[in-house]
């Protein structure tokens, strides 16, 4: 829709961290999810987005998205439960 809500933050962080990990990607190119991908960059060309996720990232989150994709990499049954392949 047209207004900017709770469920509109709520994707927009799972697609961050889908995409901090590496795994938005995988999806992607799976094919199939273009409404997906334009609304993901709907979202990150808003200029909230900058001042919100961009210019404020806190240090659990790096910690996080760190030993994530460390994970991906060190258990290739990681990124197959979630039925991505690099």
């Amino acid at each position: 829709g047209q207004s900017f809500s709770l469920a509109d933050i709520t994707l927009g962080c799972v697609l961050l961290r889908l995409e901090e990990t590496g795994f938005l990607a995988a999806y992607l190119e799976k094919g199939g999810l273009d409404r997906v991908s334009a609304y993901y960059l709907r979202l990150q060309g808003r200029p909230s987005w900058k001042s919100a996720i961009l210019d404020v990232t806190h240090p659990i989150i790096r910690q996080g998205v760190n030993d994530l994709g460390q994970a991906r990499v060190r258990d290739p049954e990681i990124a197959q439960m979630l039925g991505v392949r690099d």
